[in-house]
């Protein structure tokens, strides 16, 4: 009898398919080696150990804008300092810079309303212009109705009929 040969055209997908159930395997079990002897790693015991360690961190070493929370499980201690899990460390931003990074909630009611971006330098000019003729023509309808107080004039000083600041401590006579 001749062996059963199988022809090379039908053989590549399924040794490929192969291949990469072994290579996708072997990723997986690396990193479960990775992942147990990270577990198992002692602390360091000296700063030099610590100072870029993967795992570990000492609040001496970070920047000005991270810090350690939660603060409860310290690990070890190197001259009386914590050592930290490097998983406790929180990048900080400052109110700009959450803007920036547009790190907000927008409420539901807001979603059908986007934000209107106002991209030119003249768009904004004529947008301020408006603004300013508005609150113009809103003061001369405030003149022309007499302030609003029925002609008795805006209410304070003398000659408004009102009676005036009230003098303080210091006032004389």
């Amino acid at each position: 009898k001749a062996p059963h040969r199988i022809t090379g055209a039908s053989s590549a997908p399924h040794s490929q398919s192969a291949v990469a159930a072994v290579a996708r395997n072997a990723g997986e079990v690396e990193d479960f080696e990775m992942d147990t002897k990270a577990l198992t790693e002692r602390v360091p015991t000296t700063l030099s150990e610590v100072k870029n360690h993967p795992l570990w961190v000492m609040e001496r070493f970070l920047t000005k804008t991270q810090m350690i929370h939660p603060r409860h499980p310290v690990k070890g201690f190197i001259g009386g300092e914590c050592v930290f899990p490097r998983t406790c460390v929180q990048d900080l931003r400052s109110a700009e810079r959450w803007k920036i990074e547009r790190r907000r909630k927008v409420l539901d009611t807001q979603l059908p309303t986007p934000a209107a971006r106002i991209h030119s330098r003249a768009a904004q000019a004529r947008l301020k212009a408006d603004k300013e003729a508005n609150k113009k023509a809103q003061a001369s309808l405030v003149a022309e109705n007499g302030g609003g107080l029925g002609g008795r004039g805006s209410g304070r000083g003398k000659s408004g009929g009102g009676r005036g600041r009230r003098p303080g401590p210091r006032a004389g006579g």
